[in-house]
């Protein structure tokens, strides 16, 4: 089921490859979405795709080198229209 979330994940999650870390995975997963940094050093996502999909691809980068998370918020969204995953510049 395709489902849309939106994620502040905190943190060691700023200056360790995170935004690119999600970009790559996301497309190997084929996932859509947005990665950016915030001001006060963690990083909001929205990925959407199959639900199945995104649980492991939170796993996943959660799990990844020099990247440690303390904690993540998460909320359901409505699903848009989107190509691609992207980065996008600090909020």
């Amino acid at each position: 089921m395709e489902i849309r979330q939106h994620l502040n994940v905190y943190g060691r999650v700023q200056g360790v490859g995170f935004r690119y870390r999600a970009k790559r995975m996301a497309d190997a997963l084929e996932l859509t979405g947005t990665v950016r940094n915030m001001e006060d050093g963690s990083v909001e996502l929205e990925v959407q795709g199959d639900d199945k999909l995104i649980e492991e691809y939170i796993d996943r980068l959660c799990h990844s080198s020099y990247i440690f998370v303390s904690r993540i918020e998460r909320c359901d969204r409505e699903p848009v229209s989107e190509q691609d995953f992207r980065i996008l510049d600090y909020y």
